[in-house]
Order: C-alpha cells, then structure tokens, then sequence
C-alpha cells in the first residue's frame, strides 16, 4: 500500500498550521490577473489617509447604505459602478497596478480583482463608514435637545368640543 503516510489510530489527525499573526495583521491576496501575478494588500496607515481621499464619496455612500441595516457586499457593490474612477484609484493603490491596465481587464478578470480588493479592504471601508455614522447620530442627539412644545390653548377660552354639544348629537 503505497501514497500516504500510515499514522497510528490512536493519534489525532494533522491539523492544517494556524495563521500567522502576520497573515491575520496583513491579509495580503495574491492572485493571477490576466496572466500577471498580483498581490492585493490591505492599506497601511499612510496608504489607508490616501484611501479616505480618494475615496471619500464612496465611503459616504457605503455609510449611507448600511444605514440602518447589515453589511453586506450586495447592497455595496452597486456603489462601486458609481464611483468606478474612484475604485480604480482605491485598487491601484492596494495592488500597484497601473489603472489603465485595470480598466482594460476582461470583466471576469476585473471582477475577481475588484472583489478580491474590497473583501482584503473591507474593514477599511466599513470602519470609515461607521465613523461618517457615529459622528451623524452624535451630531443629530446633540441638535434634538429639549426644545419647547408647541402652544397650548388658553385654559379659559370657554369653548368645548364635546360630541353631546354638537347639534344632531344623541
């Protein structure tokens, strides 16, 4: 009997290895688009400053969106046909691609790249959003302070508005 390896019945089974702190830090997705290999990185600190510029429309429009509701990547992805300049210039940044050779991929090819960029920058873009959110329900509590109600009647204005009152009343 040849092929794998005999292991003992009593000895638990090989586990796949754990993840590295650093793959968990640094989600790093190497793919091969159109036969060039490409490395999607999450944003460092500097690249994720850049990343809020670029990309502030986007990030209003994801805060937006999720709104009231879960994350998902349906309700988002729509966004990035919108804001499709802005997204070149997000996943040029994350891969160091040029944008030219970005848009001129086949749509099979693009689509992997977009939903490989966005599921390694997701936290980025969700944490921007759920700032844009924070920051509007801080600044809505603070404006719906106590205000004043609107006038009441005068209490001794006499009149009633009882249904016994009205003519043809039983």
């Amino acid at each position: 009997m040849t092929g794998a390896p005999s292991r003992n019945a009593s000895e638990p089974p090989a586990l796949e290895p754990a993840a590295s702190a650093e793959q968990i830090l640094s989600p790093d997705a190497p793919l091969v688009i159109a036969g060039r290999t490409v490395v999607v990185r999450e944003y460092n600190y500097a690249e994720s400053l850049e990343a809020a510029s670029l990309g502030a429309a986007l990030i209003a429009d994801i805060a937006v969106t999720l709104a009231g509701s879960q994350v998902r990547y349906d309700r988002v992805r729509p966004l990035f046909a919108k804001h499709r300049r802005a997204v070149m210039a997000l996943i040029a940044l994350a891969t160091g691609a040029d944008q030219e050779w970005i848009a001129t991929l086949p749509r099979a090819q693009g689509e992997l790249l977009q939903n490989t960029w966005f599921a390694v920058n997701c936290g980025f873009f969700v944490h921007e959003a759920a700032v844009i959110l924070l920051e509007d329900r801080r600044l809505a509590s603070r404006s719906t302070g106590p205000t004043s109600s609107s006038a009441s009647p005068m209490p001794a204005s006499g009149a009633t508005t009882t249904s016994s009152e009205e003519p043809g009343a039983s």
